[in-house]
């Protein structure tokens, strides 16, 4: 039987930690010590109470779900030259992380990858708007009713580049097909975007390069709880 493109994709897991942070707060301190020296400085310089407990449970997430995926007590991590995070070992997998409101994800595989989870709002900024959207999706989404679904699609794929803000979302436009986002830019197929079900007010997608057919998993933030809780004790 001929195989369909799907099945002659190469198949990659990939899986998704979600962290729910407002379970965590209270316990921030007993985080700090799986923050770098420099990263517990900048947890002090926070003004308000919230902010700083909020960075101390983001990074003591990130460093625990790496330890606990590799399997490595000691990470070097770094940064690209526009932000994106990487661990400088050869033999290890690429990760990237994301937060909005009450929300962390953290996408790890052994492919690049790129994630972006984005709080709901009543009101879309109308300058943003224009930002991210282009004629297509206009047609394609609607004025504002899924702009959130697109400006996270985009955001993950300017992630995947390692481009941060240096992208001009405006250039691109998002086709769904058949439960995939098709990422596109002068009808150039450039990556595909999957939709991550956390929270309903949220939106949440992850994007990956146009070869691979990802196999993905989601953590959930209770299993995530529990493996935090495994590394304090």
């Amino acid at each position: 039987m001929k195989k369909s493109f799907w099945m002659s994709m190469q198949q990659i897991p990939i899986k998704i930690f979600v962290l729910k942070v407002s379970d965590v707060l209270m316990d921030s301190e007993n985080l700090l010590p799986f923050l770098k020296k420099d990263e517990r400085n900048k947890s002090k310089e926070f003004i308000n109470l919230d902010l700083e407990r909020n960075y101390v449970v983001h990074k003591a997430f990130e460093r625990i779900i790496l330890q606990h995926s590799l399997k490595k007590r000691t990470l070097n991590i770094k940064h690209g030259k526009y932000g994106k995070p990487f661990i400088d070992d050869p033999n290890t997998f690429f990760y990237n992380k994301s937060h909005s409101g009450d929300w962390v994800a953290l996408a790890i595989s052994t492919i690049d990858l790129g994630i972006d989870i984005e709080m709901i709002t009543s009101n879309s900024n109308e300058d943003l708007v224009q930002i991210v959207y282009n004629e297509k999706d206009f047609n394609n989404f609607g004025a504002t009713d899924d702009f959130f679904t697109v400006w996270s699609l985009k955001e993950a794929y300017s992630k995947l580049l390692g481009l941060g803000l240096n992208l001009n979302l405006n250039q691109l436009h998002i086709i769904p097909e058949n439960g995939v986002f098709s990422i596109r830019k002068e009808n150039v197929l450039l990556a595909n975007g999957y939709q991550i079900g956390i929270d309903r007010d949220y939106k949440c997608h992850l994007v990956v390069g146009v070869d691979y057919n990802p196999s993905i998993s989601i953590i959930s933030s209770t299993q995530s709880l529990k493996i935090i809780n495994e590394h304090l004790h």
